[in-house]
């Protein structure tokens, strides 16, 4: 099953989204909620199919280790924000995406 004009924007929204955390502006909750619907539609698309492309893992696999990486350059207040959307984002994508409950 291939959806890559679906795939392609899933993986612009992460992209803009962990390029904002390393630029230093920090998280818009907007955002996170993007992010969101975009992989919970992603899920829906992939949810009979037994793999996933490789992309779609890599961008995967890369949001939820560069939330908690990129979190640590934040103060306080702001890091634990990016800890509780990357527990967020991280939930969604091993629940839903890469769940293996199809």
């Amino acid at each position: 099953m291939h959806n890559t004009r679906e795939l392609m924007e899933l993986c612009a929204i992460i992209e803009g989204f962990l390029t904002s955390l390393r630029m230093g502006d920090g998280m818009q909750e907007e955002n996170v909620e993007k992010l969101c619907s975009a992989l919970r539609h992603v899920a829906e698309l992939y949810r009979a199919s037994p793999m996933v492309p490789k992309r779609l893992a890599f961008y995967l696999v890369e949001l939820d280790s560069q939330m908690i990486v990129q979190a640590d350059a934040y103060p306080k207040p702001e890091r634990d924000r990016i800890y509780k959307a990357s527990d967020r984002v991280g939930e969604l994508i091993r629940n839903s995406v890469l769940s293996f409950e199809k």
